[in-house]
């Protein structure tokens, strides 16, 4: 089913507030031209036991979460008060009033599949279309389309872009493959199954390498830049 929801981002005069409360940084992307707010999130103990500051990256309609030594790595830097409220204030008029996603439910005789539904989320929905159907039925993400014999497709990039965050799988044309993982605690988007013919290519789009572990690693960036990514990425290397 399609649902239109009211967004509700971030005013400017929150983010204000929220910076002089918090004592957050004003941030820029110098890739993407857009502000943020840093704002210092607990610290965290890792395997060697070494102690990882983490910050959270505050936008109109998103929170990210980066380690320090991520955020050095990224292309945020430090701004001043008046450029951040000009770029917050041009993000602010890019977001429609509302939006329009796509609701997945389950309905008619759930009994004998039962098992294969999510147990995390076993809320009922009750609701008649605009067309007048009543349906009733569960809830389920993306991810869990699998379970189901069913494979997802994408009508909008921002679809893809979610069903990733929710842990699902995109397997692309060419043996590529898109997946959700964690990278120094931080959640990242890879793709794998590239070669070196393809990666320049890639790297054209948008993607970014990293060695770790002396390994090359490819990733989607996280935030306002993935969902144009991914539709480049996707009429080259469609879905299967």
């Amino acid at each position: 089913m399609e649902r239109k929801n009211r967004t509700a981002p971030l005013t400017l005069e929150r983010a204000i507030e929220i910076a002089f409360d918090a004592k957050a940084k004003f941030i820029t992307n110098e890739k993407s031209g857009t502000a943020a707010l840093l704002v210092s999130s607990p610290s965290r103990t890792i395997e060697d036991g070494s102690v990882e500051r983490r910050y959270r990256i505050l936008r109109p309609m998103e929170t990210d979460y980066l380690s320090e030594t991520s955020l050095h790595l990224s292309s945020w830097k430090e701004c001043d008060r008046e450029t951040f409220e000009q770029l917050w204030a041009a993000q602010l008029a890019k977001i429609p009033e509302f939006v329009t996603s796509r609701l997945f439910i389950v309905t008619g005789l759930l009994l004998p599949i039962w098992n294969r539904l999510p147990s995390d989320h076993c809320h009922i929905y009750r609701f008649t279309t605009d067309d007048g159907e009543k349906v009733i039925g569960r809830p389920v993400n993306m991810a869990d389309l699998a379970n189901l014999g069913l494979t997802p497709s994408f009508e909008q990039p921002g679809e893809a872009y979610d069903h990733l965050n929710t842990g699902g799988i995109i397997d692309l044309a060419e043996g590529l493959c898109l997946r959700k993982v964690s990278v120094m605690y931080a959640p990242r988007i890879e793709l794998t199954g590239f070669n070196d013919v393809s990666l320049p290519g890639l790297k054209a789009m948008g993607l970014t390498t990293e060695i770790i572990a002396y390994k090359l690693r490819l990733f989607v960036p996280m935030g306002d830049e993935a969902n144009g990514i991914l539709e480049k990425l996707f009429k080259r290397y469609p879905p299967r």
